[in-house]
């Protein structure tokens, strides 16, 4: 595992774990400002060592979400990761397979950090 995979491990489990305390009770009404906060100081770690055409692609997958974060597309691929977190969290609760939402999950963290090279 490379340093930026790391990285986005720990982003996600960032969010994992504020979703649960959200769920509990703990924490702010509104999480997201959390969690958007943390994607810019992860994007700030990550940013330097991509490439220019990993930069770039990431752009080019995620242009709409890139927009909403102020052009910078490392923000967006870690708030799309965010989005599938969430997803996972959700699929948990309603009682699907949790071997099968962690394969998931873990496909598109690998997937995501790939393409941050």
């Amino acid at each position: 595992m490379d340093a930026n995979e790391v990285s986005v491990r720990q982003f996600c489990k960032f969010v994992f774990d504020t979703r649960a305390d959200f769920h509990a009770g703990i924490g702010p009404r509104d999480p997201l400002p959390l969690i958007e906060t943390e994607a810019r100081r992860v994007a700030v770690i990550i940013t330097p060592t991509i490439s220019k055409r990993s930069w770039y692609g990431l752009w080019h997958v995620l242009k709409e979400l890139t927009a909403e974060c102020n052009g910078d597309p490392v923000v967006a691929a870690l708030l799309y990761l965010a989005i599938q977190c969430t997803t996972a969290g959700d699929a948990l609760n309603r009682g699907e397979d949790e071997t099968d939402v962690k394969r998931r999950i873990d496909a598109c963290v690998r997937d995501m950090a790939k393409r941050m090279v």
